[in-house]
């Protein structure tokens, strides 16, 4: 298999095996490896993913860049063992190994069937918390073994250095350190669950090979384990090398949160250390379990960090995008002109925008970018500044949606695109020059109530190069009105599952048969809210109404 040995100023240099499809790198905790310290990172700084049996990597648009073998790293590229990556202060060797363990920064070994004779002994909190009811032992030994002061004493100590706020991979340290002063110990572990993987947080020493028996059991039984001699148990035999270390005494507990077990904390002694006794595991029990509480409100306070981070960019997003929306509608002689737009989330891919053209017509542009959310306010951001420029320039719709097309088809991703209705009016006349690239037809609803759909124009922008657009042309006469929408209002459910659909517009419609396009509009918005009855809107809501006073 493949693997990273991570290496940064001031750490122990840690294995991370390449697992499942992808690896994501960076500052945010959403990465699988976080380095929150390191600011040259981006929050997302670089992906490596499994392509068949080899990697790549790819930078993710970082701020300070990748390096890759000493140059930069430009787009995704295949890797190989013995390449070296960097980001800022960290360094990453990928290697390829035959066989691993699962259990990264440490070894692990797997040992014969546990005899009857062995010396393993095994506990967990809630057999910790009965044996404290009676008033005859503490922590597991007859009172006076172990000073209940000691114990106490340690315990306190815990809870005064894990109360005060500590970044994550401090807290780790300070956890691992209290562990090993309570209970002698000169060396160890705190690892952490992520994935499949135990990963290395915290470390006491070096050249650690553990049992896979005591941390599958620690990890899947959720109790801690103490072995007392490692010399005299008849199932480390096998165990040469952990002998060979001079290791003793061992034990492990879980680091556990209700009933959910985040990682554990491994601990050895030496020959000429006092073994590890079940006192000795009691304690660390309850010093994990409290440990694990304390990583977990660590990493909900980032997590609710990066909340507030990232709904403070998406509020100064959907101000700037409310910008690019007109403030008012322009003046049109013998017309009225309104629209309006709510996005289902923070920030939408809902555009409209009017263009007012020197010759006294004006452009009218109504959009509707595949998809919610940031992504598909940055692509509607984009549509507006460009459709400002071709609507003062063009004077044939089919001419803007083709230039659209041709501009926005090698920035959009597979899976975006946009619907698009453009439209020219010519006050003078009524005359209306439009074409329909994929949207939803909008309607020109006559004053005697007809309603006619505008189809003409071509598919979608951004997702085919080099297809033609059609103009279509058709009057407005006097009270006649032209309602453009996105499917946010006709796909709007009420409570019986039941779209919205355009027969309602057109309701909308002759109901206030020569009002403003103003009036038209609220109603229009108001029947669309009471239809959803409250409920929120699936989709981002947006309407142009024109009108042709009578």
């Amino acid at each position: 298999m493949f693997l990273l040995r991570v290496r940064q100023p001031g750490h122990d240099e840690s294995v991370v095996p390449m697992r499942g499809d992808q690896l994501t790198i960076g500052r945010s905790p959403s990465c699988l490896l976080s380095f929150p310290q390191q600011k040259a990172l981006s929050r997302t700084h670089v992906r490596f993913a499994r392509e068949g049996d080899s990697w790549t990597i790819e930078d993710l648009g970082s701020s300070n860049g990748t390096l890759l073998n000493g140059a930069r790293l430009q787009g995704k590229r295949g890797i190989e063992a013995g390449d070296i990556v960097r980001m800022g202060e960290i360094e990453l060797l990928y290697e390829h190994v035959e066989s691993a363990s699962g259990l990264v920064g440490a070894e692990f070994e797997a040992e014969a069937a546990v005899s009857p004779k062995t010396n393993f002994q095994y506990t967990d909190l809630h057999a910790i918390l009965a044996r404290s009811k009676g008033a005859s032992t503490v922590f597991g030994r007859p009172a006076g073994v172990r000073p209940i002061s000691d114990a106490l004493t340690a315990l306190l100590k815990v809870g005064r250095e894990l109360g005060a706020h500590q970044p994550l991979e401090q807290l780790f340290e300070t956890i691992l350190e209290l562990a090993s002063d309570a209970v002698g110990a000169r060396r160890g572990l705190l690892m952490t669950v992520e994935g499949d993987a135990l990963v290395v947080r915290a470390r006491r020493g070096e050249s650690f090979r553990i049992s896979r028996s005591i941390s599958d059991r620690v990890l899947r039984e959720k109790v801690s384990v103490v072995v007392a001699d490692v010399a005299v148990d008849p199932t480390w035999e096998l165990h040469h090398s952990i002998v060979a270390q001079g290791i003793r005494s061992l034990m492990a507990a879980p680091l556990q949160t209700d009933d959910r077990v985040i990682g554990l904390i491994y601990l050895d002694s030496t020959g000429t250390s006092q073994p590890f006794s079940s006192a000795d595991l009691d304690l660390l029990t309850v010093m994990a379990n409290v440990a694990a509480m304390r990583i977990e409100r660590e990493r909900l306070a980032l997590v609710e960090k990066e909340q507030q981070f990232l709904e403070s960019e998406l509020r100064q997003a959907a101000e700037i995008q409310r910008q690019c929306l007109p403030a008012m509608a322009p003046q049109v002689t013998g017309f009225t002109l309104a629209g309006f737009s709510q996005p289902c989330r923070t920030v939408g891919g809902d555009y409209y925008g009017y263009f007012e053209r020197g010759d006294g017509r004006v452009c009218i542009v109504l959009g509707d970018v595949a998809g919610k959310g940031m992504a598909a306010a940055l692509l509607m951001m984009n549509l507006q500044a460009r459709v400002q420029i071709l609507a003062e320039d063009a004077d044939d719709p089919a001419v803007i949606a083709e230039r659209l097309n041709r501009t926005l088809k090698p920035i959009c991703p597979s899976n975006r695109f946009v619907t698009l209705f453009v439209m020219i009016l010519d006050p003078a006349t009524g005359d209306l020059a439009f074409c329909n690239a994929g949207h939803e037809p909008p309607l020109v609803v006559r004053a005697g109530g007809d309603i006619q759909p505008l189809l003409e124009g071509g598919p979608v922008i951004g997702l085919f190069a080099n297809l033609p657009y059609e103009r279509g042309d058709c009057r407005l006469e006097l009270g006649d009105a032209v309602v453009l929408f996105t499917d946010g209002i006709t796909e709007a459910r009420g409570s019986d599952r039941e779209e919205f659909g355009t027969d309602r517009i057109g309701e909308v419609f002759r109901a206030r048969n020569g009002a403003s396009a103003t009036a038209i509009l609220e109603s229009l918005d108001a029947a669309v809210k009471t239809w959803l009855a409250g409920a929120q809107a699936h989709d981002d809501v947006t309407a142009v109404v024109l009108v042709r006073e009578g």
